[in-house]
């Protein structure tokens, strides 16, 4: 299966350039959700400001994609930026991949501006992007 990415628009905002590992993380004003399923998924969202993290932390796949949508909408209206964290991720599947191409697409055409995805140099998450060449569609940053 093939996922193309639509054309951008010259009204497409583009995120700041910030460095985002310095993003402060404060554990207890996040607010922390559990998955269920067979999976393990935690999902925590916090604010820094106007931007919204929304950290992923165990395996995300179709069991795990209607947790983090809810979580990608209700950041969406409320943030000029979201950085979605998924350094803590240590397996994607392919309907994870789609949540997270399916959001930034949405955010770009609704509120203007891309998702950040923030991942590890190397890691098993950044592999599956480039493998599957997303990497040239999605805001993808090494933390």
């Amino acid at each position: 299966m093939s996922i193309q990415a639509p054309e951008p628009s010259s009204g497409v905002r583009r995120t700041s350039q910030r460095d985002w590992r310095s993003l402060p993380f404060d554990p207890d004003e996040a607010v922390t959700t559990t998955a269920e399923g067979p999976s393990s998924l935690t999902i925590t969202q916090s604010r820094d400001g106007d931007v919204a993290v929304v950290r992923l932390d165990g395996e995300l796949d179709m069991l795990g994609c209607p947790a983090v949508q809810r979580a990608l909408e209700a950041a969406a209206p409320l943030a000029d930026e979201i950085v979605l964290d998924l350094r803590g991720l240590e397996f994607i599947d392919s309907t994870g991949l789609r949540c997270v191409y399916e959001h930034d697409r949405e955010r770009r055409l609704l509120y203007g501006g891309s998702l950040v995805c923030l991942v590890s140099a190397g890691g098993p998450v950044r592999r599956v992007i480039d493998l599957v060449g997303l990497s040239d569609e999605l805001d993808v940053r090494a933390g």
